[in-house]
């Protein structure tokens, strides 16, 4: 399931983020500088210095897509453009559709809570710690580096008709991509 504006309830990632400016028409923009369209919600960088009224996304010429902005990094299909955090960070999803499986890819994060509720009342939790940090003596505990889990992949969500997903992390951190949808078997 592609996730569309609709789908995204609530994020505490805020759009625009820290450091990204919003594109204003008419603004003079120099060579390199990056801004972001709200009804994109993509980056884009002036290749060539000047102003404008053409939105960038309609002005080629001027203007090229660099990617999606921090809010929805998390929703594209590209793991190399994470969302960052700075602080505990809860995104609330409903998709309008039955989802059985949730994957979250690219994750730098410490732990990762998901709840699913359906007319009110929650069918599904999934809590796990994301650091695999493995101690076997003492030097380990002391000088050994935290590893992450780069990936979570939940099966078993009950497939019921619009589905309210939370998806809570406690820290800061970096997500790459949440995908969410219906299994499907295809083989060995």
């Amino acid at each position: 399931i592609t996730i569309t504006p609709a789908m995204v309830v609530s994020s505490t990632i805020a759009e625009p983020d820290t450091g990204e400016a919003v594109w204003v028409s008419g603004a003079s923009y120099t060579l390199g500088q990056k801004c972001i369209l709200l009804s994109t919600h993509k980056v884009y960088q002036r290749v060539i210095a000047g102003a404008g009224t053409t939105a960038p996304n309609l002005d080629l010429t001027n203007w090229v897509e660099v990617g999606p902005t921090n809010k929805w990094a998390m929703f594209d299909i590209y793991r190399n453009s994470p969302s960052v955090f700075n602080t505990a960070t809860t995104v609330v999803l409903a998709p309008g559709s039955r989802v059985d499986s949730i994957a979250i890819m690219g994750a730098r994060v410490s732990d990762v809570s998901v709840s699913i509720e359906h007319d009110g009342e929650v069918i599904y939790t999934y809590s796990a710690p994301m650091q695999a940090r493995l101690v076997v003596d003492y030097y380990d505990y002391f000088y050994a580096d935290f590893n992450y889990k780069n990936s979570v992949l939940m099966l078993s969500i009950p497939p019921v008709l619009n589905p309210i997903i939370t998806i809570t992390t406690s820290q800061q951190g970096s997500i790459s991509s949440i995908v969410i949808g219906r299994q499907t078997y295809i083989g060995m």
